[in-house]
């Protein structure tokens, strides 16, 4: 008969062969990679895009359900929801005249992960809503949507209003406002995530993209009034005077130099909740 080995033998032998528990290494960070979130956009967005940027949005149309169903889509929902908020890009000192002080995420990566998460619950929270009812008309119509703690980022429960109101709006950056999608066709439309690299450019791309849209801004003559989109007036605040951005932004539109003219006032239009263009299971299924 063999004889037993004694213990000290056997806790060797364990430890050689990885039977001893071991201290776990640490997780690797979660980083969200918006080019995942392009993808599924660019894979359940319809709209014309002439050398991949698209030149204006007409006959724009989206994919709701088919999207959050999206595997990169998916994807991204996982990696915000365990996201690390420190390495949502580059650490850079926070001081850059002085090199030694604490080394934080630039500013231009934090918003564009966080504009890129609120689109994407955006998204989920409307096609959850599609799939319980197919004829919904407005995310008015979606109890709670937008005040409810419903989305999960880095491990932390927010609602849309917080992001928007509590975290967004803290960088002082009011072309942020071009960037966030609600859904509703009274504001501007998902064609793309954000990256921090670029971010700024794609802003004022988002800007003159929804500015431009022949139904964003409306003179009427006879009124000698100007309507404007409502979703400005949410920034006012924190932006240049808006009749600033329109003429900045809208500088080919003739409707620019009406809002020069003295005698023309300014109104908002009411924001149109009605959901945006979107389509199903295929092009031929268009609501």
């Amino acid at each position: 008969m063999r004889k037993a080995l004694p213990l000290w033998e056997w806790v060797l032998c364990l430890g050689l062969f990885g039977g001893v528990t071991r201290a776990q290494a640490p997780e690797p960070p979660v980083i969200p990679r918006a080019a995942r979130l392009d993808s599924a956009i660019y894979r359940n967005v319809l709209v014309d895009r002439p050398d991949a940027k698209p030149k204006s949005l007409e006959g724009y149309r989206i994919n709701f359900v088919g999207m959050a169903r999206d595997e990169d889509f998916r994807a991204f929902m996982q990696e915000i929801a365990h996201a690390d908020l420190n390495r949502l890009g580059p650490q850079l000192p926070e001081n850059p005249n002085d090199p030694s002080s604490k080394l934080v995420v630039p500013p231009d990566y934090q918003m564009a992960f966080w504009i890129n998460a609120y689109n994407a619950y955006v998204v989920q929270g409307i096609a959850d809503a599609l799939t319980q009812n197919p004829n919904l008309k407005s995310v008015k119509d979606i109890k709670g949507f937008f005040s409810e703690k419903r989305c999960t980022i880095a491990k932390t429960q927010y609602s849309l209003d917080q992001i928007e109101k509590e975290i967004l709006r803290k960088f002082k950056q009011p072309l942020v406002m071009f960037g966030l999608f609600r859904g509703g066709r009274g504001g501007p439309k998902l064609y793309r995530a954000f990256y921090g690299n670029d971010l700024q450019d794609a802003l004022e791309e988002a800007a003159t993209l929804f500015l431009s849209d022949p139904e964003a801004i409306q003179v009427i003559r006879l009124r000698q009034t100007v309507l404007v989109p409502e979703v400005l007036s949410w920034y006012e605040k924190d932006a240049e005077k808006v009749k600033q951005y329109l003429i900045t932004y809208l500088q080919r539109r003739k409707d620019a130099r009406y809002l020069l003219l003295g005698s023309y006032k300014m109104e908002y239009k009411s924001f149109d909740w009605k959901l945006v263009p979107h389509y199903t299971a295929s092009v031929n299924a268009l609501r």
